[in-house]
């Protein structure tokens, strides 16, 4: 049996963590130092390497945001399940989740067996 109250803490501080993380990335993001600071005369970058290493780092910047905007939604998910009595009951199949697996991602909604099965499916592939 898992615990419902141990389970509340560990979502809340996976939340706090996942948002600090944000601010990181955010704080990167808009790149907050100055030319001054980081040495440079502008802060104006137009080397070809300078900027496709900045089109690097925002777009795995960005794929990081959109990653923790999803597990904040799961995280938001988890609490609703956990209100209405639903945490650890498999989204897809109704048996119970293991205490194990809701231990290491308190946010999931499905079990084991069910989640093996989706990321076996074929992805559909956004042009047909």
């Amino acid at each position: 049996m898992i615990d419902l109250d141990e389970q509340r803490r560990f979502l809340e501080k996976r939340r706090n963590d996942i948002l600090s993380q944000e601010k990181s990335i955010r704080t990167q993001a808009l790149g907050e130092l100055s030319p001054e600071q980081t040495g440079e005369i502008s802060g104006a970058r137009l080397h070809p390497a300078d900027l496709g290493s900045d089109t690097q780092e925002i777009e795995t910047l960005e794929t990081l945001s959109e990653r923790n905007i999803q597990t904040l939604r799961d995280i938001d998910d988890a609490f609703e399940r956990i209100e209405s009595g639903t945490y650890g009951i498999c989204a897809s199949c109704g048996n119970t989740i293991a205490a194990a697996r809701l231990k290491i991602l308190p946010e999931t909604r499905l079990c084991q067996q069910c989640e093996i099965q989706l990321e076996q499916l074929p992805s559909k592939s956004p042009l047909g």
